[in-house]
């Protein structure tokens, strides 16, 4: 019985120790306050509140109500599907007949010659499919036209017969890479070319493609347009100002990279006082243009005076002043149709200013040969209400020869009349 009771009081001495030991931790063994708070394991391993659960149920996810505030359908939807945007655009392509390796924005410095895009009139690779390499030659001659007789409706609608969008961004590249060799008016003409054509047949993404591939032809073509950086900065940030390219453009971290000093003259450009005023006019007072038929308006008035007048300095004056050189193939066409309905005296009129235009630079010879060429085309619908209309053109032929050359054939094409002369 004594050992019994002994083992009894070791027994609850034991147990108030522990109880005491659980009510007042020492100091070199604080419990941390995560651990009252941690639930005990459950049977299966599922734990107890505040546990991370079961093995295996970090994979399953919560199920948003989709009447909740929250919910996101793109999110939250197990059934939604997200399309990326070249899966798209080789959707539109597939439609088109276009190859979907090639379609859609290429990757950034993919400008692929082997590319191609939806088949367009003619010059593809066999298969009714536009290549790079022929769009580029289908494109310079429309932009040529472009900077003679300014007509954006013109390049929409040879844009739309060659029917490659993908390679859009190669008109703008290129336009612009041809006005920087000429002159401020070319310039000014490119600036509103891509403003014009904007949501019509450009989009801002091609534009933007196009200045990424200037920036990287930016050094070459710095050897033959020492100007060529400050070109290209210069018609980026007009684009900027004419809303056809957004201002982050300009902070996109590839677009820095590659563009370098010349984004920070764009910036440095638009950063300036009255900066967007200023780059309305970014190619100087050199560059306005005079719409077409106000000046087709003022050579006629001038061709007059000079019937009237007879005075050749002041015809020349008048032709600098207009400084229109890449026009004066109009000039030429509308001064032998005048004289082909006058008289004799005012077709030897013509051909004296002609030849003196001419033969003193004012004119050159390739204007010239176009102006007549021009005028050829026409001389079936002048003759219907003049038939001694190729007659005198033939007159005026000959009395050119200096210029027009032995070859130049005075015979008025054969087939239906021509649009009626302006």
């Amino acid at each position: 019985m004594a050992d019994a009771a002994v083992h009894e009081d070791v027994h609850a001495h034991k147990t108030r120790d522990k109880a005491a030991s659980r009510e007042a931790p020492t100091d070199d063994r604080r419990q941390s306050s995560y651990s009252k708070h941690r639930g005990g394991p459950k049977k299966g391993g599922g734990g107890g509140k505040g546990t991370w659960g079961k093995p295996g149920d970090e994979l399953k996810e919560d199920i948003i109500d989709p009447a909740d505030p929250i919910y996101d359908a793109a999110v939250d939807d197990p059934e939604y599907v997200l399309v990326s945007r070249s899966a798209r655009d080789a959707a539109v392509a597939a439609k088109a007949g276009v190859a979907t390796s090639m379609v859609g924005s290429p990757p950034r410095h993919g400008y692929m010659d082997g590319a191609r895009a939806g088949g367009g009139a003619g010059g593809g690779d066999g298969k009714g499919r536009m290549t790079l390499a022929s769009f580029k030659t289908r494109i310079i001659p429309v932009i040529e036209d472009y900077l003679n007789h300014e007509s954006v409706d013109e390049v929409a609608a040879s844009l739309e017969e060659l029917s490659a969008p993908f390679f859009h961004f190669e008109l703008v590249k290129r336009a612009i890479t041809i006005a920087m060799d000429k002159a401020d008016r070319e310039r000014e003409l490119v600036s509103k070319l891509i403003s014009n054509l904007y949501s019509r047949a450009l989009t801002t993404e091609q534009i933007g493609k196009a200045f990424e591939r200037l920036f990287e032809l930016a050094d070459d073509l710095k050897l033959d347009i020492p100007d060529a950086h400050n070109y290209i900065a210069a018609f980026l940030a007009r684009a900027v100002a004419d809303e056809v390219l957004p201002p982050a453009f300009l902070s996109d971290k590839l677009v820095e990279d590659l563009g370098g000093p010349i984004i920070e003259a764009a910036k440095l450009r638009l950063s300036m006082k009255h900066g967007m005023a200023r780059l309305e006019h970014v190619w100087g007072p050199g560059a306005e243009v005079m719409p077409v038929e106000e000046l087709k308006g003022s050579l006629d008035m001038l061709i007059k005076e000079y019937y009237d007048s007879s005075d050749i300095d002041e015809v020349s004056r008048s032709l600098r002043e207009l400084n229109v050189q890449h026009f004066h193939h109009e000039f030429v066409k509308r001064t032998l149709t005048s004289a082909i309905e006058r008289t004799d005296r005012e077709a030897d009129l013509a051909a004296k200013l002609l030849n003196h235009l001419v033969g003193a630079g004012m004119v050159t010879e390739v204007q010239a040969q176009k102006g007549f060429a021009r005028t050829r085309e026409v001389l079936p619908d002048l003759s219907l209400d003049n038939p001694s209309a190729p007659a005198s053109f033939a007159t005026l032929v000959e009395a050119c020869r200096t210029f027009l050359g032995a070859d130049f054939d005075a015979a008025p094409p054969t087939g239906p009349p021509a649009p009626a002369a302006e």
